[in-house]
């Protein structure tokens, strides 16, 4: 019999935005651990200029170039599999039958759902990041759920606990709430700001993202907990800030799968977040992870039982490790991604995928 043999399938990915957020360590993470033997990421597009920071990490040997949405007929028509993000592709795709094309549904918004529903001609496939995400939103095509997953390198630590506690300007006593993430106005991260300042010392906050609400928070910051919550801005050594932490506050409402809680969450800090996301599916409150309700009051009075009961925040952090090392592997996702691109692209250009040679 014959030997098979062909070349790895080429994919696009496509959003309208890269910048410092969990969709962009998604595409970081496929570009790394996709086996190029199997499927080459030959680009990354993103369809609003003003939303591509060109300082954000850059995938692993595959560019980020600006693609105007008009144009994107044009710059992905070459690839095997689009995979698409917050593009409503049914304005600016033909459908084309000799092309794979998923969308990833990384959130459970009514604006995911809009998304969602303008790609509902020219979406193949999509995959939800979350069974919270696939339970929420209506899905107009076959669609199936693939969990994010963790790069571990990224939680590298450089310093001691104690160490980087004190370059944070933490002391031994200090219980520091953390947060991790863009700052924008659905992220909520005022709420906990609020309740450091309710609760008083010894409650700080460590919040480390940036975005278009970060003089709007030092703002409110300044105004209602002065020294007692700092700001850094770092993509590297994130080991350190989350060990840094006594516990991980998410206040968000809306929350696809939330990777800055599983990262928390493999780093063993105790997590506090509504039931979105990840949380939803996998978070039992008072075992592995703590739920609350999105609101201010609910996060003061959760926040002040996790700072009162040491003992069953240190068991909660384990229970979450576990949690988070069983299920949120970046080779795992990717694994999944690889044989659904394969299937998909296998299906819809049989007589073009393989080229039979000799032993």
């Amino acid at each position: 019999m014959p030997k098979v043999r062909r070349q790895p399938f080429r994919l696009i990915i496509a959003g309208p935005a890269y910048m410092h957020g969990g969709t962009e360590q998604h595409t970081l993470s496929i570009a790394k651990f996709l086996d190029p033997r199997r499927i080459e990421l030959r680009r990354v597009l993103v369809t609003n200029a003003d939303l591509w920071d060109r300082d954000a990490q850059q995938p692993h040997g595959c560019p980020v170039n600006h693609c105007a949405p008009e144009n994107l007929e044009r710059e992905t028509r070459n690839a095997d599999c689009l995979m698409t993000w917050g593009i409503d592709t049914d304005q600016w795709l033909c459908p084309l039958a000799s092309q794979a094309r998923i969308h990833v549904a990384h959130g459970a918004s009514d604006w995911s759902q809009k998304v969602l529903t303008g790609c509902s001609s020219t979406a193949d496939h999509v995959v939800c990041v979350s069974k919270h995400v696939a339970d929420r939103l209506t899905i107009p095509t076959e669609h199936t759920i693939i969990t994010n997953g963790i790069d571990t390198s990224r939680l590298t630590e450089s310093a001691t606990r104690q160490e980087t506690r004190a370059q944070l300007g933490f002391t031994d006593d200090d219980f520091v709430a953390g947060y991790v993430g863009r700052l924008a106005a659905d992220k909520s991260v005022h709420k906990l700001i609020e309740a450091v300042a309710e609760i008083g010392s010894p409650a700080t906050a460590l919040i480390c993202g940036q975005g278009p609400e970060e003089a709007q928070l030092n703002y409110i910051a300044a105004s209602l907990a002065p020294d007692r919550v700092t700001f850094v801005q770092t993509d590297t050594f994130m080991g350190d800030i989350y060990q840094s932490m006594d516990c991980f506050v998410m206040p968000s409402q809306h929350e696809g799968f939330c990777l800055a809680t599983a990262e928390a969450m493999w780093s063993g800090v105790p997590i506090l977040m509504p039931p979105i996301g990840l949380a939803a599916d996998d978070i039992f409150h008072g075992i592995n992870g703590y739920i609350t309700e999105p609101d201010a009051e609910s996060i003061t009075r959760h926040l002040r039982w996790i700072m009162a009961h040491k003992k069953e925040r240190l068991s909660t952090g384990r229970n979450g490790r576990a949690t988070a090392q069983s299920q949120y592997q970046a080779r795992r996702m990717v694994q999944e991604y690889s044989d659904l691109i394969e299937s998909l692209v296998e299906y819809k250009m049989p007589s073009q995928t393989h080229e039979e040679v000799p032993y």
